[in-house]
């Protein structure tokens, strides 16, 4: 068992996640709902110079089940 998830992606100009991979564990039994449950998520988005921008995220996950 791994200590926490991490997981990789962007939030958008919109603010959602887009492009969600958990990076580990491998084969995360779980992977498909951490990742639908992180979908529905939604951040005021970055700016840069007024506008609305991209930004990549690394997102560890503590397990607290143990």
């Amino acid at each position: 068992d791994a200590d926490a998830l991490m997981v990789h992606g962007f939030v958008n100009q919109a603010g959602r996640f887009e492009e969600l991979a958990v990076l580990f564990p491998p084969q995360f039994a779980q992977a498909q709902f951490v990742l639908s449950s992180l979908a529905q998520w939604q951040f005021r988005p970055a700016t840069q110079n007024g506008k609305n921008v991209k930004v990549e995220v690394l997102l560890i996950i503590p397990d607290e089940t143990q």
